[in-house]
């Protein structure tokens, strides 16, 4: 070949290899966005699509790398390559780019994010999701809204992961595990249908997962945030004779109470979370009623001193509602505590303040009222079972 051809040929090799290189570009991207905008759906898609686009690859490669042997600018073209060693260094050639391309595609991309415990759920939309959930040894139903009164849409399988984005307070179910109340309901990612938090495990820190409910849910269910007012202190009813801590709540199913004060450490929790049963049995117009040995907390700290309380809503144990928390100033009497004065002062640990509030098994400085709602029997969550799971009629 003269000079001219070898350029020539050269030209045509690079622009045949750059257009190579943007439909394979292009396909990347294609499956990209169509996992994540779940059109496409779990893992064994996932590595059925790698395999498809490793070997549009070779496709592509094939005819390219038989050209770069016979018609590379300087190569000698009358000259017969040996038959063995071309077809040798081709086959070995495709296959690399092949295997390095399926090997990339399942490393950089993967299905199922890094920090998952377990596989994506057979056809769930895990693949872009911020935070993930592990469903149950007997898996768990979705719905088209969050309660059992919006219609099934579907079921995931046992021990593996779905996509999740934000949530909705709905119908309030004892957790699976913990067996306290949990009015949350996900919202599965990139799908218009929710799953019962009760009965799945979060795999990242549960105020992470969502904060609060979501925009939408208020106009599309009609659901409410939590709101709490009217925080008393009295003594009637308490044992012992310790002050009861009692709040007017709306749209919750479980309050926890706490207490900080510049003398302190860290806060104190004021017993567990009460939950709407437990608040009822105290017979008052004020639910949620919790106990507060408050001559206990003046040994610790002396009479006369002033303390921060809060009553914040649990949305589900160790979760609390930071945005609805009623901040309150009493102040340690020789008879227990002032009435409780509502302040717009945060402190300055009102975080850990609100936190430590719905925590469980915080070494609290008292018991609530009542005993603890006790672990439900396997099957009394929603939809986790279809013949264990409670009738619909």
């Amino acid at each position: 070949m003269d000079n001219s051809n070898d350029r020539q040929l050269f030209i045509r090799f690079i622009l045949v290899l750059i257009l190579m290189v943007a439909l394979i570009v292009l396909a990347y991207v294609g499956r990209h966005l169509l996992f994540a905008h779940g059109v496409l759906q779990g893992d064994e898609v996932m590595r059925t699509t790698s395999l498809g686009l490793s070997a549009l690859i070779v496709a592509l490669s094939l005819p390219v790398l038989v050209w770069y042997r016979r018609a590379w600018p300087g190569r000698n073209a009358d000259a017969e390559p040996s038959s063995g060693e071309s077809s040798a260094t081709v086959l070995a050639a495709v296959l690399g780019v092949a295997v390095a391309s399926f090997t990339l595609t399942e490393t950089l991309a993967p299905n199922t994010p890094e920090d998952a415990l377990v596989a994506a759920c057979r056809n769930a939309p895990v693949y872009g999701a911020e935070f993930t959930v592990m469903t149950g040894d007997q898996g768990v139903s979705f719905r088209e809204g969050p309660g059992r009164q919006f219609e099934q849409a579907g079921r995931y399988g046992p021990e593996c992961s779905v996509g999740v984005e934000g949530m909705c307070l709905g119908e309030a179910w004892p957790d699976l595990w913990l067996g306290t109340l949990d009015q949350r309901w996900f919202k599965v990612h990139n799908a218009d249908v929710y799953l019962p938090a009760a009965a799945v495990v979060t795999q990242a820190a549960e105020l992470k997962v969502a904060s609060g409910p979501s925009e939408h849910c208020g106009e599309r269910f009609g659901t409410v945030n939590p709101v709490l007012s009217a925080l008393t202190l009295a003594s009637a009813g308490a044992p012992g004779g310790d002050q009861v801590l009692r709040v007017d709540a709306d749209d919750t199913v479980s309050v926890g109470y706490a207490y900080t004060a510049e003398e302190m450490s860290s806060p104190r929790s004021i017993g567990t979370p009460v939950e709407e049963e437990q608040g009822a049995q105290m017979d008052t117009e004020q639910g949620f009623a919790g106990v507060w040995p408050t001559a206990r907390t003046r040994e610790m700290l002396g009479a006369d001193t002033d303390l921060t309380i809060v009553a914040v809503p649990c949305l589900a144990g160790n979760v609390p509602f930071g945005e609805a928390a009623l901040f309150a100033e009493v102040t340690l009497t020789e008879a227990g505590a002032s009435e409780p004065r509502e302040t717009a002062t945060v402190p300055d640990d009102a975080e850990a303040l609100v936190n430590i509030a719905c925590a469980r098994n915080s070494g609290s400085v008292a018991a609530t009222v009542a005993e603890p709602t006790p672990p439900p029997e396997t099957g009394a969550s929603p939809d986790v079972e279809p013949s264990a799971a409670p009738s619909e009629g």
